[in-house]
């Protein structure tokens, strides 16, 4: 039941993840609610949380919600599952660990088809992306 930090598993995991959350009876003191958590199952469902996270969704929580096991949650709901500024990052991420020596051309114009970013996302990308995949972009 390990998160490997994929964001397309993450609604999977977290179902999975919440299920085992119901089994240690902590699954009403994790999820969102309008009354605060009993502070010592919060600790619970933290220590919990972080014995399943990889690295990277671990270095998300760990300073923001230290012992907090529902804030922890919502951090990483937002992050993996949110539609904002993590998704963009999470998809410059996905196309920068893409070796376009080792794809054929074609391919690399469907990767680049299918992104093109709005003039204001361009300023955030750094021109190491675009060096890199210079042929693709230049056929677009």
């Amino acid at each position: 039941m390990y998160f490997d930090g994929d964001e397309r598993k993450y609604e999977q995991w977290e179902i999975k993840f919440l299920g085992y959350m119901r089994l240690q009876k902590l699954k009403d003191t994790i999820l969102p609610s309008e009354t605060p958590p009993d502070v010592n199952k919060n600790e619970e469902a933290f220590a919990e949380l972080i014995q399943f996270l990889d690295d990277r969704s671990l270095s998300l929580v760990m300073r923001d919600a230290v012992d907090d096991g529902r804030k922890a949650l919502t951090i990483l709901r937002n992050h993996y599952a949110g539609k904002g500024k993590p998704r963009i990052i999470s998809l410059y991420t996905e196309l920068t660990s893409v070796q376009p020596a080792a794809l054929p051309r074609m391919d690399r114009l469907i990767i680049f088809a299918r992104w093109r970013p709005c003039t204001p996302c361009l300023g955030h990308v750094p021109a190491e992306f675009f060096n890199t995949f210079k042929c693709c972009v230049l056929l677009l």
